[in-house]
């Protein structure tokens, strides 16, 4: 894939990428999971099970308690969810400027609907996003998802960003299409595991991004 195109619509993830809101996630299922009667698992083992949403993890862990304990998981993590504590300002301040500048954006997310709209009401994007595409809670289905908003926006695939910060989202966007653009301005990211999926940019700060997005993302003109 070519990166000599400018990128006129951007799709984001939301957990790592958006906000810092993965610990959170991990820590809402692990008390979901006690108190419903199931294991005790460390972060590793239920980030193992990441890819279906939070109603998929639950389901495959409690089985037909996954109704109950969704509930205690959304309880959980909207009253732990400090908007300003968790939201990376400059990457807020980056998706606003785009959106005043006319740039089509939607988040493509593996979170449950209801999770990923708490995240962007409390980080205050719950009015940028064009489309706001959940997960599944059988599987991962993030690059259909993403071709689905491209095809909606009429554009052409080498003009669409997709922005996660795990190694899968490179996979997806390529899977997709679009460009991928590595989100590793988390201390902790794991940049070696990410340039190895060989994105076609990875971003290590938020300035980096915002000098990406200043160089590289413009709306499309009007016809």
């Amino acid at each position: 894939m070519t990166t000599n195109s400018t990128i006129h619509g951007v799709i984001w993830d939301v957990d790592g990428t958006l906000a810092d809101t993965l610990d959170l996630c991990v820590d809402a299922l692990q008390h979901a999971i006690r108190v419903h009667g199931g294991p005790d698992l460390t972060r590793e083992e239920v980030q193992s099970r990441f890819g279906p949403t939070e109603e998929g993890i639950l389901e495959g862990v409690v089985g037909d308690r996954w109704v109950d304990a969704i509930e205690t998981y959304l309880d959980v993590y909207e009253s732990h969810h400090n908007g300003t504590a968790l939201t990376f300002a400059r990457v807020r301040s980056v998706v606003l400027d785009l959106d005043s500048a006319g740039v089509p954006m939607a988040v493509v997310t593996g979170k449950g609907e209801r999770s990923a709209r708490i995240t962007l009401e409390h980080i205050g994007l719950d009015e940028v996003f064009e489309y706001v595409a959940a997960g599944s809670t059988k599987r991962s289905i993030k690059s259909s998802a993403i071709e689905g908003i491209v095809s909606r926006w009429g554009l052409d695939p080498e003009v669409v960003a997709y922005v996660g910060d795990v190694p899968s989202d490179v996979e997806h966007a390529h899977a997709a299409s679009v460009v991928a653009v590595s989100a590793a301005w988390k201390p902790d990211a794991d940049v070696p595991a990410l340039a190895q999926q060989s994105p076609e940019f990875l971003l290590t700060s938020e300035d980096e991004l915002a000098a990406w997005a200043a160089d590289h993302v413009k709306a499309a003109a009007a016809d």
